[in-house]
């Protein structure tokens, strides 16, 4: 997922060339320009994702200096979303996830911030993480009733996040986590007892092989340095405890691997004493929670996500709250 010249040299652990596994294209993902490669990433997601919902407001803005996008729901209950949107830490961005958090926030009923962190290969780890980190402060300081979350790589910022808001003492109600990236290490023992239950070779729709390579090739561009790979902040599954972490709300589809390391993680919160929730999607493939156009359990698993998020801030105060016209500022743009 990265331009050829940034990309380093494919070698023995990069699939052959017109492989089966490769995206939407002939070519495997270090063979093409990242700017093509994002373009028809927003191609997809937004004809997948259908008409944009009405919303009281939408406005662009920035979170401590992070470009965001803040959505308020027709009807507002109580409570803020920060979401960290997917695409291999390299594609997508709040316009792609548009459609999505739309839906977020008017079936949960609150605000939602869809934050447009730095993307790899321009920036890589930290930049994304520390982005993420900064928009959820500023989520923080206004309002009492706060919830993360994120699909694929954004769930593996919204999970880095979790830790982070323990570690500073900041209350985060609820961790909603797509089908999210947990762990570089992909010889992990939990990860080839998973492909050992679940691959089928007859089944061309099962896991398969190129994933490895997929996923290798996808940890070395955004942190190129593998010692830094299992730091908690870049695999959450490497922090030391998950004791003291909010609730979570696990999203999973059936036909992809990362079912695997989101298993495993749910398994460690309830062993640390961490409520959490997890909904397998058996014939579902990695991404299907963007195309709620086109794939029914995307629908489904928002509707899931949104009764989480009302539960999570039915305590929430909203008395102070900044309601949708003071929350603009000189330089937010009305979408």
């Amino acid at each position: 997922m990265t331009t050829t010249e940034s990309a380093a040299p494919a070698g023995p652990d990069a699939p052959e060339p017109g492989r089966p596994g490769a995206p939407a294209a002939s070519r495997p993902m270090w063979e093409r320009d990242i700017a093509e490669l994002r373009r028809e990433e927003l191609s997809l997601a937004l004809a997948g994702g259908g008409d944009p919902e009405p919303v009281a407001q939408a406005v662009k803005m920035r979170a401590n200096g992070v470009p965001a996008r803040l959505y308020w729901p027709v009807n507002y209950r109580n409570g803020m979303l920060v979401w960290l949107h997917g695409g291999g830490w390299m594609l997508g961005d709040p316009v792609s996830h548009d459609r999505l958090t739309r839906a977020l926030a008017n079936r949960a009923g609150c605000a939602v911030l869809s934050v447009d962190y730095r993307r790899a290969p321009e920036h890589r780890y930290p930049a994304a993480i520390d982005d993420a980190w900064e928009a959820t402060r500023w989520a923080a300081g206004q309002c009492d009733r706060l919830a993360v979350g994120g699909d694929s790589a954004g769930g593996n910022l919204a999970a880095a996040v979790a830790l982070r808001a323990r570690d500073h003492g900041l209350a985060l109600a609820l961790q909603l986590l797509v089908y999210p990236v947990l762990d570089a290490d992909l010889t992990a023992g939990y990860r080839e007892d998973f492909i050992r239950r679940n691959d089928d070779p007859a089944d061309p729709a099962a896991l398969g092989t190129e994933w490895r390579a997929n996923m290798r090739y996808i940890w070395r561009e955004y942190v190129p340095d593998p010692a830094q790979r299992l730091a908690p902040d870049a695999s959450p599954m490497h922090a030391p405890s998950l004791a003291g972490l909010p609730p979570a709300l696990f999203v999973t589809a059936g036909r992809d691997i990362l079912r695997a390391e989101t298993e495993e993680y749910s398994r460690r919160l309830a062993e640390a004493g961490v409520p959490s929730w997890l909904h397998n999607y058996p014939h579902a493939d990695h991404g299907f929670f963007l195309l709620l156009a086109t794939v029914p359990e995307s629908g489904d698993a928002v509707g899931r996500c949104a009764e989480a998020l009302r539960r999570a801030f039915v305590r929430g105060r909203t008395e102070g709250w900044p309601r949708p016209a003071e929350t603009g500022r000189a330089d937010d743009q009305r979408l």
